[in-house]
């Protein structure tokens, strides 16, 4: 029978290989991580409370919700760095906290410039 011989017999290598640069592959999961559960506590706080009443409220409300989730961010990559055999938890930790803001930044330094 040919039918075991193609389709996850051919992936099964591709789908099960590390990251050839766990690194920054833990620091994108952790950061989007981080970026949807803000996303979701901002669109619930937005639904339940009346922050459109006051000029700017959501924007204050969205910085203070992504600088309280910045726990998750780090559980999350270190957590995923350790299990990936890191060693170098201290740079992952670095880029993981510097990667949105420093894009945020650096976007709006280009856009202004």
């Amino acid at each position: 029978d040919l039918g075991d011989e193609y389709g996850w017999k051919q992936i099964h290598g591709d789908v099960f290989r590390p990251s050839a640069h766990p690194i920054f592959f833990s620091t994108l999961v952790s950061t989007g991580t981080q970026l949807s559960i803000a996303s979701i506590i901002l669109i619930l706080m937005a639904v339940t409370e009346k922050m459109w009443t006051e000029r700017g409220s959501i924007l204050t409300t969205g910085m203070f919700v992504y600088a309280a989730t910045s726990p998750i961010n780090g559980y999350i990559g270190g957590a995923l760095y350790s299990q990936l055999g890191g060693r170098r938890w201290i740079r992952q930790m670095l880029l993981g906290a510097s990667l949105f803001p420093g894009i945020v930044c650096s976007n709006s330094f280009l856009i202004n410039f």
